[in-house]
């Protein structure tokens, strides 16, 4: 299953989900398209895939420009419609981790993706997600250890 995994990224084959489509998200999502992938972005907020589809700004440091090519050549997509994760072969995580008041991270943008992520059918196994098929990885700015284990396989 890795090798065959490992083929589709060397191919350009593979289909990556980005989850969260702010300041690293968006951009993450459109280096993997300019790389060649297809990529699929997701969002809670149905503002930004529908600005991303429709050329329109709401980032400022990232014009339109940047990735509209992309969207016109179906290397990249936005939505609100998790259930379309069942297309991707990978899902990178790019959701915020403030601090509460106890000056902890806040890690329910990161567990709110993780419920999303699990009810896919076809994507990872290697983390907390149970699709078949895929793998996911969550980044996130949180100290070291701040990861819930359950997180882990």
């Amino acid at each position: 299953m890795l090798k065959s995994f490992l083929a589709k990224v060397e191919s350009r084959e593979a289909t990556v989900g980005v989850v969260g489509l702010g300041y690293v998200g968006l951009p993450l999502a459109i280096t993997f398209a300019r790389a060649g992938f297809k990529v699929i972005g997701f969002d809670i907020d149905a503002r930004k895939p529908a600005c991303i589809q429709d050329g329109r700004c709401y980032l400022e440091l990232i014009k339109p420009e940047a990735w509209m090519d992309l969207v016109k050549e179906g290397r990249l997509a936005a939505t609100t419609d998790f259930s379309r994760c069942r297309e991707v072969d990978a899902v990178l995580v790019c959701v915020p981790t403030p601090l509460n008041e106890s000056r902890e991270p806040d890690l329910s943008f990161v567990e709110s993706s993780a419920r999303l992520a699990r009810s896919c059918k076809r994507a990872a196994t290697s983390f907390w997600c149970s699709v078949p098929n895929a793998r996911i990885r969550a980044t996130h700015s949180s100290a070291t250890g701040t990861s819930p284990k359950s997180w882990v396989a």
